[in-house]
């Protein structure tokens, strides 16, 4: 899950298929799935750090701030996603 722009709005996010680094991070866009909420996957990536394997973090500290209120609560969050998710 890749935070699109966490200081601003931690809901719009995206499944990418690898978190960008120092070598990825571009304007040109990424391999993402789009959603209702992410358009397109053409968007300013930063540099970011993946954490069990799930998570983008952020290595910029203000949008690792956001992230990582979102990651004090993946459990509850995964809870509800396997909850939605299930008869699918």
């Amino acid at each position: 899950m890749y935070f699109v722009n966490p200081a601003v709005n931690i809901a719009q996010t995206v499944c990418v298929s690898e978190c960008p680094n120092v070598n990825s991070a571009s304007n040109s866009g990424v391999k993402c799935a789009t959603n209702t909420l992410v358009s397109t996957c053409v968007f300013a990536t930063y540099e970011s750090l993946s954490y069990s394997d799930k998570i983008c973090i952020p290595k910029e500290a203000q949008k690792a701030e956001a992230v990582n209120n979102v990651k004090k609560n993946m459990g509850a969050i995964s809870s509800g996603l396997s909850l939605l998710f299930k008869n699918y």
